[in-house]
């Protein structure tokens, strides 16, 4: 048993995990436009470019949650459907609770699954 952690143990320190980690793996590597080419696009921002471009003919500056996802995946995203999803109805929402440590004015909810850019 000790042999065995003993192998395990060194195992571990001589293949050390890769330089992506869970939270690298989640965002994109496209730099967004302006920002040098070793930036990283946060989801965030992967999201606010697709939504321009989804509302950039329309007058009332709506888009669905479903239409975002769907702009996303087009794209190949790395970020998760769960992690688009909650920064649509909370990070990115001006009227959404207050429940998290961050919250930008990007977005505003103005009906089930239906949002506007502000």
């Amino acid at each position: 048993m000790t042999a065995c952690l003993l192998a395990t143990f060194e195992w571990i320190v001589w293949h050390p995990p890769s330089s992506s980690t869970k939270q690298n793996s989640r965002r994109s590597l496209h730099a967004p436009e302006g920002r040098e080419d070793n930036a990283r696009m946060t989801c965030r921002h992967e999201i606010l470019d697709v939504v321009a471009s989804l509302t950039a003919g329309r007058t009332p500056k709506t888009f669905t949650m479903l239409e975002v996802l769907g702009g996303l995946r087009a794209r190949g995203t790395t970020c998760t459907d769960t992690t688009i999803r909650t920064y649509l109805a909370s990070t990115m929402c001006v009227n959404a609770p207050s429940n998290r440590r961050t919250q930008y004015p990007d977005l505003k909810r103005i009906g089930l699954g239906l949002y506007e850019l502000l």
